[in-house]
């Protein structure tokens, strides 16, 4: 028979009675809302030398570009793993769901009025300043012109703004990168990276474009040959440009951001070289701005012409930077759970990282159990796959990749020294109702029965005042967790998880039973419902049955040999909350 506290003081005490387990598949094939699936595959990325060469000599408004154009050498093959990609780029409709829901700063565009009504309060004091002036016979101040990025970049957040309802399904614009990648998070997505944009353009094949080698003007996609217009065009308006998956606009319309850093590609080197002939021969000497502080940016857009939206152009844009015709698109790998535990990874403060005799812990994304859904909005929008995301829910466990022990009688003999054993980290979008945890990332250790063994304090001299000398702690023990037993409340004729926060404390406590180092197995996650029997309200009263859904975390981390430590954490979160559309 199993004991579990509960949060609610009437229900201390209560007795398990039965369980049944329902399994969460492992793998799900269902792609995130919006995304279709790229098959992998060995893909010829950039572009060749001789090829490069023809085209800027065929082209010559192109030469004075020539750098840019020299980062797609030389062309060569890359291993593509199977991913998901966004049918299309994210649409201001999408994007206004991450503003509203993470109080994120709109897009420029959206501030139109505000905008509108700074500039003529600045017109207004810089003519008052001009006029002054020249009443008092002094030199009129230099003209400054109002930058409206800048403002709406200092001023956003006392001002009103509304997405204009036209744009709904255009390109949301004016992103940086920074923007880009919290609205993928946000969405339980990422960024895709440059060889990914390549593989969905081009597959298995070394063409031009997304849909071939041939450009028809106003059909294929937006580019600068579209004359008259200057603002990007709504997602599909260009069906015939796109792949055989169905992902539209992979060229032209807007440039896309990609994760991958502006750097040269594997043996890449510096070549002059020489175009034309006679008296039109010109030497192109030029280098590439590379540099890993910026990031590739793909496909062109509707103020280019049809040469940079080619498949294999590289752009180099700093992460910072916003423009009228600068947009993204998101993508997930098919490993269920793994963008967020690589993301979640990234955001662990080093002061929360754990150390060990051997080093840093190192985590495993690669072996991360998760569970999530998306929740979707309406749309008017008829492309095919397009969804608006609302709202994503998860819950995840990464382990360690390993831990420095070769069976429970090292951690038994650990816990003599209060010394803890990090098995992975916990991140949850909702909160836990048992054990009472917020929503975030835990740290997640394993401490062994038995009371820690303190060793007896040496006599110590008075101060010369007579009053005890203050102690010291000890180098290697932060003072926040200088002894569990004081900072937690936890039975130690049991092996417990003890769960630390961001910032390295140690925040709860959770018994762990049926501890075990054992064979290889598959860390896995099961929806349990429990049975627990509460006690009536006085002794002549009888026990009252109540259903709870738990999850329980099946965990398996290696230790120094084959096998590894098993344990179950189990979560218990609010009533309903794991039922849906979860994968």
């Amino acid at each position: 028979m199993t004991r579990f506290t509960t949060p609610l003081g009437a229900l201390v005490g209560c007795l398990l009675l039965f369980s049944a387990a329902a399994s969460v598949p492992a793998k799900d094939e269902l792609p995130p809302p919006g995304l279709v699936l790229i098959s992998g595959g060995r893909t010829k990325v950039g572009t060749d030398l001789k090829e490069l060469k023809k085209l800027l000599e065929d082209n010559a408004q192109l030469q004075k570009n020539a750098g840019g154009f020299l980062a797609e050498v030389p062309q060569h093959k890359v291993a593509v793993s199977a991913f998901y990609l966004m049918a299309t780029e994210v649409t201001n409709e999408q994007y206004r769901e991450f503003v509203m829901a993470d109080k994120a700063r709109p897009p420029l565009l959206w501030g139109g009025e505000a905008i509108d009504a700074a500039r003529q309060a600045f017109l207004k004091t810089e003519g008052e300043k001009r006029k002054k002036a020249k009443e008092e016979g002094s030199q009129a101040p230099a003209r400054v012109k109002f930058e409206e990025a800048d403002w709406w970049q200092q001023n956003w957040q006392d001002a009103e703004w509304e997405m204009p309802e036209k744009m709904a399904h255009m390109p949301v614009v004016y992103i940086d990168y920074q923007d880009a990648r919290r609205y993928a998070q946000w969405a339980g997505l990422r960024i895709p990276d440059e060889n990914e944009f390549e593989r969905a353009a081009r597959g298995d094949s070394d063409r031009i474009y997304p849909w071939g080698d041939e450009f028809v003007v106003k059909k294929h996609a937006a580019t600068q040959e579209i004359s008259g217009v200057s603002e990007v065009f709504a997602v599909g308006s260009f069906p015939a440009g796109a792949t055989r998956e169905g992902v539209i606009d992979l060229a032209g319309n807007a440039w896309e951001w990609t994760s991958s850093p502006y750097t040269a590609y594997p043996k890449w080197k510096h070549k002059e070289f020489t175009l034309g002939r006679g008296r039109s021969e010109k030497t192109i000497d030029s280098i590439p701005a590379f540099s890993p502080d910026r990031r590739v940016v793909k496909s062109g857009s509707i103020q280019n012409s049809r040469f940079f939206a080619r498949v294999t152009t590289r752009g180099g844009f700093d992460r910072f930077q916003r423009a009228s015709a600068l947009s993204f698109r998101c993508a997930a790998s098919t490993k269920l759970g793994y963008d967020f535990a690589v993301s979640s990874l990234a955001d662990i403060p080093n002061q929360a990282r754990p150390q060990t005799a051997e080093g840093p812990v190192n985590y495993d994304p690669n072996q991360v159990i998760a569970m999530d859904r998306w929740q979707t909005a309406e749309s008017t929008c008829e492309v095919p796959g397009y969804a608006v995301i609302k709202s994503y829910d998860f819950i995840l466990f990464t382990p360690a990749e390993s831990i420095p022990t070769t069976g429970v009688s090292d951690i038994t003999k650990a816990a003599k020294d209060d010394q803890v054993f990090h098995l992975g980290f916990l991140v949850t979008s909702r909160d836990i109702v048992e054990p009472a945890l917020p929503a975030g990332t835990y740290l997640v250790a394993l401490r062994g029965k038995g009371e820690a063994q303190k060793d007896e304090e040496e006599e110590k001299p008075e101060g010369e005042d007579g009053a005890a000398p203050v102690e010291k702690p000890a180098d290697d023990v932060p003072a926040v967790i200088s002894d569990l037993a004081e900072a937690l409340e936890f039975d130690p004729s049991v092996a417990n998880f003890i769960m630390y926060d961001m910032t390295g404390a140690p925040v709860i406590a959770i018994p762990v039973e049926n501890l075990k180092y054992s064979n290889p197995a598959q860390s896995q996650l099961e929806v349990v419902e429990r049975t627990i029997l509460v006690p009536g309200a006085t002794e002549d009263d009888d026990p009252i049955e109540l259903s709870q859904t738990w999850l329980d975390m099946k965990l398996f981390v290696k230790g120094k040999s084959r096998k590894g430590i098993k344990a179950t954490l189990s979560l218990r979160f609010a009533e309903g909350l794991l039922e849906g559309n979860w994968r």
